[in-house]
């Protein structure tokens, strides 16, 4: 089995400082002046990147399902090249310098085996790069859980070092929304699918939020999945939470909570960080509008 687990003390975000509940500050991304592999990261006008789902029952084995479990040294990957001579290597060494967050990076390949065999088949299979804790209920075995993306051994130079900082900007979404469910003994991948399998509304809604958030320096969204619709679908929600006023918009989550920039409105915010007390007000003040059962219409199942 090859597999290649780098940690890393990163993230795209600037904790400025927290309030209560703790809030984030965005930092946009540029990096079109940073040398990758294959030369300058130019900016592209649209992302196509690697996110999506599979399911899996855990088996932790004593381990906390809701601890960050303890990294370990990155191996070198074949032996001879490590992820750092990769794009998404040279991201995250820039990410690194940013701040002190951690995201680790496991590596999964057709050779590998058990967990990270299933995992590697869910991504060829859907045609996606990378996935990240909301995707797959047995990454919380992986350690640095839910501050994790599992990748694709044989698309780690797929994208410049600029798109792989919007990427791991979308993934961030999931991570933090992770960690806030957690407190509630809650795996986000679990309550991502319906008994059915099928990814639910607020699933999609999740989606949006995430490929809503990646900014570029000129403050402009860069989403990274076109198949989630994040623009068109969070201006229309947008536009029809604007009719209602700013008290009836206003929120405060569990100050436990970590909650990011990703619209500006405190009661959105939360939702999208998976507050379900917020997603619920939400869901309510658009069929409010729109009529019954428009919320899931805007946000199909998938």
């Amino acid at each position: 089995m090859r597999e290649l687990c780098i940690v890393v003390s990163v993230s795209v975000f600037l904790l400025v400082g927290c309030t209560s509940p703790a809030t984030l500050t965005q930092t946009p991304i540029y990096l079109a002046t940073v040398q990758g592999p294959g030369g300058t990261a130019n900016p592209t006008s649209s992302a196509q990147t690697g996110l999506d789902k599979q399911d899996a029952t855990p088996d932790l084995g004593g381990v906390s399902a809701f601890s960050p479990i303890p990294t370990s040294d990155p191996p070198l990957l074949d032996g001879s090249e490590s992820i750092l001579d990769t794009s998404l290597g040279q991201a995250i060494q820039i990410y690194n310098s940013i701040n002190d967050r951690r995201i680790v990076v496991h590596v999964v390949s057709s050779e590998s085996e058990g967990l990270d065999q299933e995992m590697y088949e869910d991504l060829s299979a859907r045609g996606w790069r990378m996935m990240g804790p909301e995707d797959f209920a047995g990454s919380i075995e992986k350690p640095g859980w839910p501050y994790v993306v599992i990748a694709l051994e044989d698309t780690l130079n797929a994208n410049t070092i600029e798109v792989w900082g919007y990427v791991l900007e979308h993934e961030y979404v999931h991570m933090v929304a992770a960690e806030n469910l957690a407190l509630e003994g809650i795996n986000l991948a679990e309550v991502m699918r319906g008994e059915n399998g099928v990814f639910t509304h607020r699933a999609r809604f999740h989606e949006v939020c995430a490929d809503y958030y990646p900014l570029d320096a000129e403050g402009n969204h860069r989403p990274v999945a076109e198949f989630y619709g994040a623009m068109p679908r969070m201006t229309e929600l947008l536009d029809v939470l604007a009719e209602y006023s700013e008290e009836d918009l206003e929120y405060i989550s569990d100050p436990n909570l970590t909650i990011l920039p990703i619209t500006g409105i405190s009661l959105l915010d939360a939702a999208c960080v998976w507050d379900r007390e917020a997603m619920e007000r939400v869901r309510t003040l658009f069929d409010a509008r729109r009529g019954d059962g428009s919320f899931d219409i805007l946000f199909p199942v998938y």
